[in-house]
């Protein structure tokens, strides 16, 4: 149960991570001012910061992700 609910929280993280870059990539290359919602959150408050922010989610999306599907190996005579 635990690991399903780790890889459901991954595919959104991934999601939300590659949507926040998407999102900057493309207001940085048309010189697109961010959003006036995004600035009352405070955590966008350039193009860049939405880049950063997107790498960060990914990459926390892609980590858990290879974490649940890793095999945890059967435990040895000397452990419990």
């Amino acid at each position: 149960m635990g690991r399903m609910i780790a890889r459901v929280f991954a595919v959104v993280c991934v999601g939300g991570g590659v949507g926040l870059l998407t999102w900057g990539i493309s207001s940085a290359i048309m010189s697109d001012p961010i959003p006036e919602q995004a600035y009352l959150v405070g955590l966008f408050p350039s193009a860049s910061a939405v880049m950063g922010w997107g790498a960060g989610i990914l990459a926390v999306g892609l980590t858990t992700l290879v974490l649940t599907f890793r095999e945890q190996p059967p435990y040895g005579p000397w452990e419990e």
